[in-house]
């Protein structure tokens, strides 16, 4: 395979922002949607040993803007020509919220720790204590 796009889906053209009459016989490096320049061929090789799933991976829309994506592809003969078949799901939305539970915990955290007052959290269920902060520790 070398790599040339031979059909998209709509949301293909949605994500990247390109039709398909102008996309097919292409290929993804001309094209310029790897958000990381160089990685195509490297790709392109690695799916010629085999399969990829769940390949996180930034990909650049026509109008610039970078987003990340999940792919995963397996190679196929199409009559007797080698092809590849690539299935690439938007994950930006879940990444930014990854983000935000991240940097909401870590600052939960600093003002838990950082507090003079005594706090700790228990288990709803059955109460087991999970963490104490140091206020907590200094009165008990």
């Amino acid at each position: 395979s070398d790599g040339c796009l031979l059909e998209v889906n709509e949301a293909f053209e949605e994500q990247i922002g390109l039709r398909a009459e102008d996309v097919i016989g292409q290929t993804a490096t001309n094209l310029n949607i790897w958000g990381i320049p160089g990685v195509g061929p490297g790709l392109l090789q690695r799916l010629q040993a085999g399969s990829i799933r769940n390949l996180e991976m930034p990909f650049r829309r026509s109008n610039g803007q970078v987003f990340t994506d999940l792919i995963s592809a397996e190679p196929f003969d199409l009559d007797t020509t080698p092809a590849l078949v690539v299935v690439v799901r938007d994950i930006t939305q879940l990444k930014e919220t990854q983000q935000q539970l991240q940097t909401s915990g870590e600052k939960f955290a600093k003002a838990f720790h950082a507090s003079p007052d005594g706090l700790l959290l228990s288990r709803q269920s059955d109460g087991l204590l999970i963490e104490v902060n140091e206020g907590f520790s200094r009165i008990t």
